[in-house]
């Protein structure tokens, strides 16, 4: 739980979370942050929903700041709190963004295994990202070649290893 300061603090005006998955979401405050973020994090969705932090408190989900803006950690009481969320106040809209490619007839979604903005690096030298940023973190494993990337910047790397805080460095 985050005290009442720290959530008071945390104000921002709409959140962005994709259909898929709620166990992260974005905050974003105006019409051009969610465009920066349809394009970027949440290129892989072609569906989004976009709520208002009161609507999230009034359904019991817990916004957990993250201190890795735009991110956030989305906490809720298992089955009834996904339901409440749901059916809660929210616009849906599809992503213009999502990153498609077409070849002659064909349609083909080019998949990232891991999200990641390629100018992280610290003391290591070493661009990074959280684990959580993978929609399958069970195919991060160190010494595998995946695919990376956010936005356009999309290339195969290698994972060199998973810190016990969740960061992976390739």
């Amino acid at each position: 739980m985050t005290s009442s300061k720290a959530r008071h603090s945390f104000r921002p005006r709409s959140f962005v979370a994709p259909l898929s998955g709620l166990g992260s979401g974005f905050y974003a405050r105006n019409e051009s942050d969610i465009d920066d973020l349809a394009g970027d994090q949440l290129e892989r969705f072609p569906l989004l929903r976009l709520y208002r932090p009161a609507v999230w408190e009034a359904a019991g989900i817990e916004i957990v700041p993250t201190f890795r803006t735009p991110h956030m950690t989305i906490a809720f009481d298992g089955e009834v709190g996904l339901q409440r969320l749901r059916v809660a106040d929210h616009d849906e809209r599809n992503n213009r963004t999502n990153l498609t490619e077409e070849v002659g007839d064909m349609t083909t979604a080019l998949d990232v295994d891991l999200r990641i903005d390629f100018n992280t690096m610290d003391e290591t030298g070493l661009p990074w990202t959280f684990l959580d940023q993978a929609p399958d973190p069970s195919r991060i494993i160190p010494g595998r070649h995946i695919v990376v990337g956010s936005g356009a910047a999309v290339a195969v790397a290698v994972v060199v290893d998973i810190t016990d805080e969740g960061i992976v460095h390739v």
